[in-house]
């Protein structure tokens, strides 16, 4: 018996970076370098891991695309935590990991290379019980 594998989903970059004491300040920006890509245009994803203490349902933030000259592109993400009747929509333990794709595709030159940030634009100042955060680039 032979099995069909698709390629369509394998992950051009996954990293995930630790918040400082589970504590994301709004002037910290998390950032991943990406490898030289090979295609003009990637989907992402936006994953942030919670605490089982987080208080909120929902984390917006900012998706910024630099390569060594100039912001390429900026996208803005409502990554949806808790659902409407209280259940985590994420999985995971001790944390919950939970990701959200980003609402464009990244414009990316190939051959060169680019760095990845994400901010947190919550009203509250730190954002407690975030333990990491991450982007998935297909």
């Amino acid at each position: 018996m032979a099995a069909m594998v698709s390629c369509q989903n394998i992950p051009f970059f996954i990293g995930y970076k630790s918040v400082e004491g589970n504590e994301w300040q709004r002037k910290d920006t998390v950032c991943f370098e990406l490898p030289k890509s090979e295609k003009t245009s990637r989907e992402y994803s936006v994953g942030l891991r919670t605490m089982g203490s987080f208080n909120y349902s929902k984390v917006y933030v900012a998706v910024t695309l630099k390569d060594s000259d100039s912001i390429v592109a900026i996208d803005t993400v409502t990554v949806d935590i808790i659902s409407e009747n209280g259940k985590p929509l994420g999985n995971g333990f001790p944390y919950i990991e939970t990701t959200k794709k980003g609402n464009i595709a990244l414009p990316l030159d190939t051959g060169k290379r680019y760095i990845i940030g994400v901010s947190q634009l919550m009203r509250v100042n730190p954002l407690r019980g975030v333990s990491d955060v991450g982007v998935e680039v297909y």
